[in-house]
């Protein structure tokens, strides 16, 4: 993954194009919070879910806090498929279909709908960025932002099949940006679920989702960092220490395969 020091203007498949401006108007969209367009369906503490008026898609976005976790620990297990199938019942089968250059790759996905929805799949390009920040207040012992954008694409290697409905998605993305307190994970997601669902179905899953995944990451987060923190220096060591914190993980197999052992 390249720092986003490294400037590209767009990257593309088989038709499909994600821009630069594409990932600007994430963060434009990340800081706005609430616009008249948009109107809240969920609040707790640490989780506020957005859905926008007057589409006909699938639309919503959002912002998830996770008090004490850095945005790594976040990162790997929302963004990396094969680890996240390691925890989260809703995907059935992840595939890396093929590597385009260090930010851009085509990935399949397999979900498992709620009964008697049929279970849907997808085929998507992916462009990941991360850049370190240079606010140095945040108190954590790693100080990057992670921009992960998808939109569907097509792929030989991920036919449509009758098992599954294929989703359209012009855009799925999370902006995950260190907080003073820990972390916070924007999700900005339009889709097209294809095939038939009823509207109680719909408003469930915009309504119950989002708050059950918000759960379920933050509780594998802790988790995992908490093993982390067993394995590693400290916070206050890594910061007079000149090594990343991703070089310090990778001497131990690598840092998605060390997420994996502390699960």
């Amino acid at each position: 993954m390249q720092s986003s020091s490294t400037r590209k203007s767009s990257w593309s498949y088989n038709g499909t194009t994600i821009t630069e401006k594409d990932l600007d108007d994430l963060k434009i969209e990340y800081q706005a919070m609430q616009t008249p367009e948009w109107s809240v369906i969920k609040e707790t503490k640490n989780l506020k879910v957005y859905r926008k008026h007057g589409n006909k898609l699938f639309t919503f976005k959002s912002y998830m806090y996770f008090d004490g976790i850095p945005t790594e620990v976040v990162y790997a297990l929302s963004c990396d498929l094969k680890v996240r199938q390691l925890w989260d019942p809703v995907y059935i089968q992840v595939k890396d279909v093929e590597r385009l250059d260090e930010e851009a790759d085509v990935i399949y996905t397999q979900l498992r709908s709620p009964k008697p929805v049929t279970n849907r799949d997808s085929c998507l390009l992916r462009v990941t960025k991360m850049k370190k920040n240079e606010d140095k207040s945040t108190k954590q012992f790693d100080n990057k932002t992670f921009i992960v954008f998808m939109r569907t694409t097509s792929h030989e290697k991920c036919p449509v099949t009758p098992q599954f409905v294929r989703v359209t998605a012009p855009v799925h993305a999370y902006y995950i940006e260190p907080t003073k307190n820990g972390c916070c994970m924007f999700v900005l997601s339009e889709h097209d679920l294809g095939g038939y669902i009823p509207q109680f179905v719909i408003n469930l899953i915009a309504s119950r989702s989002p708050v059950q995944w918000y759960t379920s990451v933050a509780d594998v987060s802790n988790k995992v960092y908490n093993n982390i923190k067993k394995d590693m220096i400290t916070i206050d060591q890594y910061k007079s220490n000149q090594d990343d914190v991703s070089s310090i993980i990778s001497k131990q197999g690598g840092f998605n395969t060390f997420i994996k052992s502390k699960l």
